[in-house]
């Protein structure tokens, strides 16, 4: 049978041609990275936009990204009726394909004392301005700075906490003439500085307006998703070791001015951003632990939903000691007295990251590669 003039292919291209290229494209990886969300988000009330639009601020250009999904992590017939704060996932991706490997540059330390991940927007302020209750050992007039993500005791949740091998710089490997394998820089123009660009924006259009009184507290996620080698490397004694994992953690050094809603300083995270990089088998696992952990977080958002939409509250230590948060009024003396245009002295939680670098013999592989199952992240 005779195609129709729309099916004729012409100037020597054939079907498998075609084929082939879709094939190296990355969109029918897109594609199933897309479904794969779908179907472990499907419970939540998933949204999924494909090829994202989004304003690079700095250059004005629209640009695109492959995945934007969110989601409520809490359903809306568990919420309190009067709750005013609603937890939200919102996922960036960006999908890669290759079949050359990534190479991960690994390090055991964080280039920061404090992390501050996932990223979170949708709030009047992602800091809480609070006192300690008023007790005989304590100055109550004492005003404090807390994160977000300290009030919601990130340090205690694995995800939020160093979980991953620490990547601080990225390259992809490729043959030129079909010579020696060299790496590249690439990466950094194709994934890290869209994807921070995407989350900019996003962190933009999600501020709340100055009238509201409830909020979306929105957990924001960076995700590149690889059908690709992942091979780390790290120093062990005088050694590079080879490292294959399914997840690195990736920060970057932002020099740009924080937001004007963080009062970070350099010293708490030094304006340090992180984004994920998991392989595609690895994305289910991954899934259900940002929702187990984040899950945790939305819990404990809810507990303290008021102290994060007043940006303020009272802090009780506990028997951990560490602090509990209860709303306060603006008749309660503590803040009625206090200098309201004071930051006071922050406070930050600072532990040791949950995943540590072993010793290469600990790890399964061959004499020259070792590597990682997604057990070792607890999936």
């Amino acid at each position: 049978m005779k195609p129709p003039p729309h099916a004729q292919l012409l100037a020597g291209v054939t079907e498998e041609d075609i084929i082939e290229a879709v094939a190296k494209s990355g969109y029918p990886l897109q594609a199933a990275i897309s479904d794969r969300i779908h179907r472990s988000l499907k419970d939540y009330n998933i949204s999924i936009q494909e090829e994202w639009g989004f304003v690079d601020a700095e250059s004005g250009e629209t640009r695109a990204l492959d995945i934007y999904a969110h989601a409520p992590l809490i359903p809306s017939r568990y919420l309190p009726v009067e709750s005013r704060i609603t937890p939200w996932l919102n996922l960036l991706v960006e999908c890669k394909h290759s079949e050359v490997p990534y190479i991960f540059f690994l390090r055991e330390n964080y280039p920061a004392e404090v992390i501050y991940y996932p990223e979170i927007s949708g709030v009047p302020s992602l800091d809480i301005t609070a006192f300690i209750e008023q007790d005989e050992k304590r100055d109550s007039r004492t005003l404090f700075q807390v994160s977000i993500h300290d009030a919601l005791m990130r340090h205690n949740i694995p995800f939020c906490n160093a979980p991953a091998p620490l990547a601080i710089s990225i390259a992809k490997a490729s043959r030129k003439g079909g010579g020696k394998l060299e790496l590249s820089g690439e990466p950094y123009r194709s994934i890290t500085f869209p994807l921070m660009k995407a989350i900019d924006h996003l962190k933009m259009i999600l501020q709340p307006s100055k009238d509201r009184t409830d909020y979306t507290l929105h957990f924001i996620i960076g995700l590149v998703v690889i059908d690709a080698p992942m091979v780390g490397v790290y120093l062990h004694g005088s050694s590079h070791e080879l490292l294959s994992t399914p997840w690195v953690r990736a920060c970057r050094v932002d020099a740009e001015a924080p937001l004007e809603n963080y009062s970070r300083t350099p010293i708490d995270d030094g304006n340090v951003r992180y984004y994920d990089i998991i392989h595609s088998s690895f994305l289910p696992d991954y899934l259900e632990l940002v929702l187990r952990d984040l899950g945790t977080a939305s819990a404990r958002a809810m507990q303290i939903a008021d102290v994060i939409a007043d940006g303020r509250g009272i802090m009780r230590v506990n028997k951990s000691s560490l602090f509990d948060f209860f709303p306060a009024s603006d008749s309660h003396p503590q803040f009625s007295s206090s200098d309201s245009t004071s930051r006071g002295t922050r406070i930050a939680f600072t532990v040791p990251p949950i995943f540590k670098l072993a010793p290469p013999e600990q790890y399964p592989g061959s004499d020259c590669m070792h590597w990682l199952s997604p057990e070792d992240f607890g999936a």
